[in-house]
């Protein structure tokens, strides 16, 4: 009787594009796993160049888990190199949360180069665990060792990491700082004993922030009359682009062009969220790069810019609305901007169309509020209809918030996506997150002016206001539903691969 090799796919991974030959190492020692136990390798995922510290940024395992999730998963196990390559997981209970939902779907994970057995045996699961903790470990030790050299380099006035800016351009410096290559943008050093500096960059661009400082120093007015003063000039932005206020103003406020270096204004470490570190953690070197203006006359143009927003009290916000409708040109000089109105004001009775206000404030925002609020209507009704004894409505204690609540307890928040016009014509859609719903299964409906595309995600990571494009992460563990029919069948497959259910209840 012929033997009928068992199914299976292989995960790969590496932390960094500068490992050419890792992927051949994992992939060599998986086929050698597979031929001693008869194993057929029908499918390849792989993360090249991705952290294993989280989740939403490793599209191929992503794939892996909403493969097996939705029962498209074509073989019966997945093998994959070590414990580290399956992910660095600060939280061991996370790692282990993704390989028990394979393995409770089917799907068993096994580690090809690793000591043990992945199996129920006592000793297996001891050694696993404990793999887990020194993965995790090491990422911890590492974080804290680039750090520190990172620290050392920029307290010698190195540049370390991202942009130069407009108006400068970095240089590889070699250790006696002499001068071996201007570096384009996104172009790295060719030696990686060499260090970077900041230096001038073109005339055009040098004169242009000079002008800036200028007129900021002789008090020429706000960051948008800077702006239009520069275009009225001709002095184009970087890529031939006009100035925008917020382009002056992350020049005026930005102490490299008068020589400083700065560092460690925020952080990121180990995949947690960007925030902003105490002045005290800051690492300041003066003098550090050749400087553009000179310090008298930076000290100078900061006296003249608006160093606090004022906060608008909201009967001010309703007087100067009631100015703007009356006024010609739709502009009162000293009043809060158009968006303050917009985010403050929105839906209060004096920006409605029939009171006489500008269309841009009133009804523009009022039809798509009124538009949202109909599609969300024709959502949950198309669901009552074609699952009646499937769902519930719910809402959170002290919510009004319409949820929808599966059989087994699952949850599932509802967001609309209105899209977001662009002159460039990329697609956009503003996503408005609900904290309280954040851990909850999604369902996200973007708008279209004729129709609604329809996605379903385990779960929502982002916690501000933003507009995405179907290039975002988000989607690439989304599930895209053809129709309304399909969503009771994905949302209890990914409420499954989320460890939703009566959890969530």
């Amino acid at each position: 009787m012929t033997h009928v090799p068992t199914r299976v796919a292989e995960y790969l991974r590496t932390s960094t594009r500068e490992q050419p030959h890792s992927m051949d190492t994992q992939r060599e020692a998986i086929r050698r796993y597979a031929c001693t136990y008869g194993y057929e390798i029908v499918r390849t995922y792989a993360d090249h160049g991705r952290s294993g510290l989280t989740l939403s940024k490793r599209p191929g395992f992503c794939a892996v888990l909403q493969d097996i999730a939705c029962g498209d998963a074509d073989y019966e196990a997945v093998l994959v190199f070590d414990v580290t390559r399956w992910g660095r997981f600060q939280d061991g209970d996370e790692s282990a949360h993704y390989e028990f939902v394979c393995k409770a779907l089917g799907v068993p994970i096994h580690y090809c180069s690793e000591s043990f057995n992945n199996d129920r045996e006592l000793s297996s699961f001891i050694l696993k665990n404990l793999k887990r903790a020194i993965a995790a470990e090491y990422s911890r030790e590492l974080s804290a060792k680039c750090f520190l050299g990172q620290k050392r380099l920029a307290e010698k006035g190195f540049r370390v990491g991202g942009a130069c800016g407009y108006g400068i351009r970095r240089m590889a410096v070699s250790a006696d700082k002499t001068r071996t290559q201007l570096l384009a943008d996104g172009e790295l050093k060719s030696i990686s004993s060499d260090r970077v500096v900041l230096v001038p960059g073109p005339p055009e661009e040098v004169a242009a922030v000079r002008t800036i400082f200028e007129l900021a120093s002789s008090n020429h007015g706000g960051y948008q009359a800077i702006a239009d003063e520069l275009n009225r000039r001709d002095l184009p932005y970087a890529g031939g682009r006009r100035w925008k206020p917020y382009s002056v103003e992350h020049i005026l406020k930005n102490r490299k062009y008068c020589g400083y270096n700065l560092w460690n204004r925020t952080t990121q470490r180990l995949g947690t969220s960007r925030r902003r570190t105490s002045p005290e953690e800051w690492i300041v070197v003066p003098d550090a790069f050749p400087h553009l203006v000179d310090v008298a006359m930076f000290e100078k143009a900061q006296q003249h810019l608006p160093h606090q927003k004022r906060k608008w009290e909201h009967d001010e916000l309703v007087s100067w609305a009631q100015m703007l409708s009356k006024h010609p040109e739709g502009q009162v000089p000293g009043g809060p901007s158009l968006a303050t109105l917009r985010r403050r004001l929105m839906g209060v009775s004096c920006l409605r169309p029939h009171r006489g206000t500008r269309r841009t404030i009133g009804r523009e925002v009022l039809q798509r509020r009124q538009r949202i609020d109909m599609v969300r209507d024709h959502v949950f009704d198309m669901l009552w209809r074609l699952f009646p004894d499937k769902l519930l409505e719910v809402h959170l204690p002290g919510k009004s918030r319409r949820l929808l609540k599966l059989t087994d307890g699952t949850l599932i928040s509802v967001l609309l996506c209105d899209r977001e016009p662009r002159i460039t014509g990329i697609e956009r859609w503003k996503l408005r997150p609900v904290e309280s719903e954040a851990k909850f299964v999604t369902l996200l409906c973007l708008m279209q002016p004729d129709n609604v595309e329809y996605f379903l995600t385990p779960n929502i990571e982002i916690r501000t206001d933003c507009c995405i494009g179907m290039n975002h992460c988000l989607f690439q563990r989304a599930v895209r539903l053809r129709n309304l029919a399909e969503f009771f069948e994905t949302a209890t497959s990914l409420s499954t691969l989320a460890g939703l259910g009566e959890s969530r209840n």
